[in-house]
């Protein structure tokens, strides 16, 4: 007769009969029923008894030692035993469900407790019923038969102990953790390990290079028009080699063009463009085309102030952290003074500030147009803040008082924006007044002599969740500034409303200082998405690896993801998912691509394209320049569509290779021809189509989205033209 121990039944159950008797212990887990003749195969089978313990007593002599059979037995007598204890009654077991409730329903700072543990959202629901189950079934009983049991059920009285519910619930609460790490092990060190690699506290780490430079971080801040970037850029011609990295590419191109000028060779690098100059020593780009990997003595970083947008943040934040430069020169207003002096201290920089002031004066006015265009003047600029609004102004200004103006706007091609610019700032040309939206807030200089705001709200969002908001004192003193340029025409400038009811707000613009940015933007690399990949699974979407990272990401105080960018990025990857099977670096490459996503005819050949990558074909460019005769703003918004499918399949071309996308040159050759079609339409003018028109365009909620016809229209999941909010920590 010997005595056999396993912990997988709940009541003891004693077998005599055969010369064989079984003892069981206790567990929560399911009883076991079985029945006397079915006993000896069931054991055979149980995972923890091994067979040697089933032959006799003289067998188990023989291969084990009796102090090694000893120790056994008194191990399993000090786990498994039984103590009678008092079972809860009715009322406090009523109290214990409501207490267990409360984690789930009435208070959520319990799961975020959890989050915090690595206990995650999916898990958390799961784990608090078995846990339920399992204090209602240790507390329901006369006897335990585990010290695990005891000390739960002393936990339990002393938790109903307590007069207050919040405190019963911090004494439940541990028990509830160590159960639960008990339970899932795996899964809870899988979200460990994805809440570590979505870690953005330190992003400097990212770039040891960077990080072993001492390096030298000069802040040039100050109003527009202050000479704060012809300075940085001063500085940039003297040294053997460096970069400029500005928000646009027209800034690229005019820093491209002026410095091959001045002598200094200078390639361009945009995302769409190349040139590479031989023997050039000067690298000029947009701001996300900046290289970390290349070693320079001086980079230029303009428009530093944007280093807190919700879109593009980001490219800043990577290019001040990891650029290898010996000096690094930031060009931008006084509001992120003290973040970036943070983040210098943080990366372990010396910091520099050099303060400028506004070279010529700029008067605000006291008075609006009370909405009479009869008092523009040559050189007044009126700021809009949509396509529709551009054309309908420009229309009335040339129907009214019979005045030719030039237009600028953010979806315009940058070569026209350019072109719009030049013809603005001639004095021998006849277009005297600009209708602008805030585009012309960054890097354009204009021989404006009065800046006219027709509103000061603007759209912002996606289309899907755009609204109408005041603009913030920060913009509104960004475009008033270019009002005014020293060597110009017009060296004094002056800013006003077309309507008295935005006065007041524009003055309080001017008053007192501009509120600073405090937090950096972050976006995850494409390194630290495959990593965050390796841990959640293989062949894992893109669209889903951007959910689960914003769930898990943590950042400091100093960092925040941008958020925009980040919609627009699982917008575009959720269209994937109809794409075919593409890698994780090649759907991070395409949601980089140039696209606007409120576009359907756009993102329709987005989807096309990746279908063909996915499927190993090339991708032959099948769009045409548009041939039609421009006398709408539908045309010219057909015209745009186009340009920006031809900027799309450059960009695809120089990402992929030309194997994938071999008719770059055909793309670039379109791309000239569909802006000379641009100006020479805005040049001989467009007709503005009003509600009544039976073609026209009526007003939308959101600024660039406009309703479009059958050519625009293409049959768009909602899923994937639709992105709904998500949290961003």
């Amino acid at each position: 007769m010997f005595r056999l121990y396993t912990r997988y039944v709940v009541s003891r159950l004693r077998l005599v009969g055969s010369g064989y008797r079984l003892q069981l212990g206790y567990s929560w887990r399911k009883p076991l029923s079985v029945g006397k003749k079915r006993l000896p195969d069931i054991i055979r089978n149980f995972p923890i008894v091994s067979k040697r313990h089933w032959t006799s007593t003289s067998h188990i002599k023989q291969q084990e030692s009796e102090q090694h059979v000893a120790s056994l037995v008194e191990s399993d007598r000090e786990r498994y035993f039984v103590k009678k204890v008092k079972p809860l009654s009715d009322k406090k077991r009523e109290r214990l469900r409501f207490l267990l409730r409360e984690y789930v329903i009435d208070n959520t700072s319990y799961l975020e407790k959890a989050v915090e543990i690595g206990i995650s959202k999916e898990i958390y629901p799961r784990a608090l019923r078995l846990f339920r189950k399992h204090v209602h079934e240790a507390t329901g009983r006369k006897e335990l038969y585990t010290r695990e049991d005891v000390a739960l059920y002393n936990v339990v009285w002393k938790a109903l102990s307590q007069e207050d519910d919040a405190k019963a619930l911090e004494e439940l609460f541990p028990s509830f953790i160590e159960y639960t790490k008990q339970y899932f092990p795996e899964e809870i060190q899988v979200r460990n390990r994805m809440r570590e690699y979505a870690d953005l506290r330190l992003p400097h780490l990212l770039f040891p290079e960077a990080r072993k430079r001492k390096r030298k971080i000069v802040y040039h801040f100050g109003p527009t028009n202050s000479g704060k970037t012809y300075f940085a850029m001063e500085r940039l011609k003297q040294a053997k080699n460096g970069v400029y990295a500005g928000p646009l590419r027209l800034l690229a191109w005019e820093a491209f063009e002026k410095m091959n000028a001045d002598g200094v060779y200078t390639n361009l690098m945009t995302g769409e463009e190349k040139k590479m100059i031989p023997f050039a020593s000067h690298t000029a780009c947009t701001i996300e085309m900046l290289s970390t990997e290349e070693e320079y003595e001086v980079a230029v970083l303009d428009e530093i102030q944007m280093i807190g947008d919700a879109q593009r943040g980001w490219s800043w934040t990577r290019g001040l952290l990891g650029i290898q430069a010996s000096e690094v020169h930031l060009c931008g207003d006084p509001s992120t003074k003290d973040l970036l002096k943070q983040l210098a201290e943080r990366c372990g920089d010396e910091f520099e500030e050099k303060e400028y002031f506004r070279q010529t004066p700029l008067n605000i006015s006291s008075k609006s147009l009370n909405g009479d265009l009869n008092k523009l003047q040559d050189g007044d600029t009126i700021v809009v803040f949509s396509r529709r609004d551009v054309y309908e102004t420009k229309y009335q200004i040339e129907q009214t008082i019979g005045k030719k103006c030039c237009v600028i706007y953010g979806s315009l091609p940058p070569e026209t924006r350019s072109y719009q610019a030049r013809l603005f700032n001639d004095p021998d040309s006849e277009y005297k007044i600009l209708v602008a939206t805030d585009a012309i807030g960054m890097g354009l200089n204009l021989n404006i002599r009065r800046i006219i705001f027709a509103s000061l709200e603007k759209f912002h969002g996606l289309s899907s969740s755009a609204r109408k908001e005041p603009l913030s004192f920060a913009l509104i003193r960004q475009i008033a500034g270019r009002a005014g340029r020293a060597f110009s025409i017009y060296p004094n400038g002056e800013a006003t409303c077309l309507y008295e009811h935005d006065i007041a707000r524009l003055q309080e613009a001017f008053q007192g200082s501009v509120p600073s940015i405090d937090s950096a933007g972050l976006m995850p690399t494409l390194d630290q998405m495959e990593l965050f990949a390796s841990v959640v699974g293989e062949n894992v979407k893109l669209s889903t690896l951007l959910d689960l990272f914003a769930e898990y990401a943590k950042l400091d105080n100093l960092f925040s993801l941008c958020e925009q960018k980040f919609l627009e990025m699982r917008r575009i990857a959720r269209l994937l998912q109809q794409a075919g099977t593409l890698s994780l670096k090649e759907q991070f490459e395409f949601c980089q691509a140039p696209v606007n996503v409120s576009d359907p005819f756009l993102m329709k050949y987005l989807l096309s394209f990746a279908k063909n990558v996915a499927a190993g074909n090339r991708s032959e460019l099948t769009v045409r320049p548009y041939q039609g005769k421009l006398l709408t703003q539908l045309d010219l918004q057909k015209l745009e569509s186009r340009y920006r499918i031809f900027d799309l399949y450059s960009y695809l071309s120089e990402k992929f290779g030309r194997e994938f996308f071999p008719d770059y040159q055909v793309a670039l050759a379109y791309k000239r021809r569909t802006i000379q079609s641009l100006e020479t339409a805005l040049t001989e003018g467009i007709r503005f189509q009003d509600d009544s028109d039976k073609n026209s365009i009526p007003k939308k909620s959101s600024p660039e989205e406009q309703p479009q016809d059958n050519w625009f229209r293409l049959p768009v999941s909602e899923e994937s033209s639709r992105a709904s909010d998500i949290p961003l920590k």
